[in-house]
C-alpha cells in the first residue's frame, strides 16, 4: 500500500512546515511502512541550520519517523474521512546519526512496530537512501484520541 501526499494530509494533523514526508510506501497497516522525501535547496527545514552548509536537525529526522510510524497506524482510513487518533511521540529511546541530510538527497524513513502495549508503540527505525545509512533508534509513542 502506498500513502500521496493528499492522503497524509488527511491521516496526520501535521502541516508546513512541519510536515516532513512527500509520500509513503510498503504501508502494512499497524506494522510497517517507509517515508520518503526529496529534500531540495531551498526547503524550509534548513533554514539557519546552517547558513554555509545547509544539514538537516537531528530533531526533524525523528519528527519523519514519527509521521512515518502514525501513517502506518493510521492507514486503514486513507481513502475514508480523518481519523479520530492523533499520536504523540513520548520518547526517544535511542538515536544515531551517521551521515548527514543536505539538499539534494532523497532519503528513506523506515519504520517497523516491534510491539504495542495498549495506546503505547514501540517503533524501530532506520533512515537509508542512495545508499548511506543516515540514522538508526527506536522511539515509542502513543496513539489515542
Amino acid at each position: 500500500m502506498e500513502l500521496n501526499a493528499e492522503q497524509l494530509e488527511t491521516l496526520l494533523p501535521h502541516r508546513p512546515p512541519i510536515v516532513m514526508l512527500d509520500r509513503v510506501i510498503d504501508v502494512l497497516p499497524n506494522e510497517s511502512g517507509t517515508g520518503i522525501r526529496a529534500f531540495r535547496d531551498g526547503d524550509t527545514c534548513f533554514e539557519g541550520h546552517f547558513p554555509e552548509l545547509p544539514i538537516l536537525p537531528g530533531v526533524l529526522a525523528i519528527e519523519a519517523f514519527a509521521q512515518t510510524a502514525m501513517a502506518v497506524f493510521l492507514a486503514e482510513h486513507a481513502n475514508g474521512e480523518a481519523p479520530n487518533k492523533l499520536g504523540l511521540l513520548l520518547k526517544v529511546n535511542e538515536m544515531a546519526f551517521s551521515e548527514k541530510i543536505v539538499p539534494g538527497r532523497t532519503v528513506e524513513f523506515a519504520i517497523k512496530v516491534d510491539r504495542q502495549v495498549g495506546p503505547f508503540a514501540f517503533v524501530d527505525c532506520k533512515a537509508t537512501g542512495e545508499g548511506k545509512k543516515f540514522a538508526i533508534g527506536k522511539i515509542t509513542l502513543k496513539i489515542g484520541n
